[in-house]
């Protein structure tokens, strides 16, 4: 998601579970952005660093057995001695036969518990990256979430329609905060007095990014009504509000000149 989202303001209502225990603002209200993205950044980490769901590691370390001790032989009285020498060769072949067993069989239990000291690594960091390459998903997911809890739901007040500039200016609130935020919504002429009667209807929508100091910001922001949409732009309150043009119409004197009279029937 590129370290984006647009967040549609009006679906916090579908998200009112998480509205039902919102903190109280106080302070807070007036850095609403600050607490949002420390609640993400929050959740993010125990995220990324819940328990593990890879299964745990089972395989049994294996363990180098005792070799056993060639056994002495002693020569008979009865044996001839290249008889003895025989029985000693055939000893230290089934000795030397034994151990190379043993030895075979842990390598080969070594060999198989590397192979699984390897590939549990290799789940484990297999997981750590898809956690990662999801993070940000996530992360805006949860500023979503906390800008549902924290400034609830959203409400745009249009307070003047500029028809030279062709901008209806407005206030951002929300229902959870002293959050407010003026706009300048660029609004055609045509269907400017309709949106003034439907003011109920528009849709807020957001689009939030990071700034180099890593802060929560609005980026850009537009209002949706219908199937229209108009770009808004984040501005302090206007200087030149209220401003009422009047204009004094002059009449013209009314001709006195008898000759042109008709009587009134």
């Amino acid at each position: 998601m590129k370290n984006k989202i647009i967040l549609s303001l009006l679906l916090v209502s579908s998200l009112s579970v998480f509205a039902q225990n919102g903190a109280t603002w106080d302070k807070r209200s007036y850095l609403p952005f600050e607490v949002i993205a420390s609640i993400a950044d929050t959740r993010l980490d125990e995220w990324l660093n819940r328990p593990s769901e890879v299964p745990k590691f089972s395989t049994k370390k294996p363990v180098l057995p005792a070799l056993p001790a060639a056994k002495t032989l002693i020569k008979d009285q009865f044996e001839t001695t290249q008889q003895f020498e025989a029985r000693v060769s055939i000893a230290q072949k089934n000795h030397d036969a034994r151990i190379i067993k043993l030895q075979k069989k842990y390598q080969n239990e070594k060999s198989t518990y590397n192979q699984a000291v390897k590939e549990y690594k290799l789940s484990l960091e297999i997981e750590k990256r898809r956690r990662q390459s999801s993070s940000q998903d996530q992360y805006w997911k949860y500023v979503f979430e906390a800008f549902s809890k924290e400034l609830g739901e959203p409400t745009v007040k249009l307070i003047e329609y500029n028809a030279d500039l062709g901008v209806f200016y407005t206030v951002l609130t929300s229902s959870r905060s002293l959050f407010s935020q003026w706009l300048a919504v660029r609004v055609p002429l045509e269907h400017a007095r309709n949106i003034q009667n439907n003011a109920d209807q528009l849709l807020p929508v957001l689009r939030f990014d990071k700034n180099t100091k890593n802060q929560l910001i609005i980026s850009s922001a537009h209002i949706t009504f219908g199937k229209h949409k108009y770009p808004a732009q984040l501005i302090d309150k206007p200087d030149n509000l209220s401003k009422v043009i009047k204009e004094t119409v002059s009449s013209k004197p009314i001709s006195s000149n008898q000759d042109g009279l008709l009587p009134i029937n």
